[in-house]
């Protein structure tokens, strides 16, 4: 930790708190995480935030990336102008706004049925689902382990998300890269 006096005499103070993510070998990959906060006796504002991420979320990005491209190559889907959503961000957001709700079940369906019995440790070959939404409009995009490369068009109808059309398709087989829990 940090700690930077903005004036002479005064009561306010720039902290920076450095904080290296989980270490244990059970749970890559690891980061370092930089926070600078402005306290004041009007209150504590963050002013910057730095992740340095380690090789092995290199990797995982990257794989991430490709993945991506695959499907997105595959459906000729542009979706640019969407927001995207990991599966995590779109839990944390479905416990902020109930409207969301509905959207993670069928995210965590995924996950649960199309995707895990696909998984043999110690390596993995397939990403949780992206979602990507704009408006009332989204795509669930995933890809099973032999390649198949899954498009889901959902649409927000009366505060309730709904699987409007599902397209599958051979995409790209992707090598065994991800450790399994990823």
């Amino acid at each position: 930790m940090r700690l930077i006096r903005k004036s002479e005499g005064g009561f306010s103070f720039w902290v920076t708190v450095q904080v290296i993510t989980f270490e244990h070998a059970h749970n890559p990959p690891y980061g370092k995480e930089t926070i600078t906060f402005d306290v004041s006796p009007f209150g504590v504002k963050m002013i910057n935030f730095i992740h340095k991420g380690d090789e092995e979320e290199k990797k995982i990005n990257e794989f991430y990336k490709e993945v991506l491209l695959d499907i997105l190559q595959t459906f000729n889907l542009r979706l640019e102008s969407f927001s995207k959503y990991s599966y995590e961000q779109l839990l944390y957001k479905s416990e902020k706004q109930k409207e969301y709700k509905v959207l993670s079940d069928i995210v965590t369906d995924i996950i649960e049925n199309d995707l895990n019995s696909n998984i043999k440790p110690p390596y993995k070959n397939v990403i949780d689902p992206v979602t990507f939404i704009k408006g009332n409009q989204g795509y669930i995009l995933f890809k099973r382990s032999d390649g198949t490369n899954i498009v889901l068009h959902v649409a927000k109808e009366i505060d309730k998300w709904v699987v409007v059309e599902k397209k599958d398709k051979q995409g790209k087989k992707m090598k065994n890269e991800l450790i399994w829990y990823m």
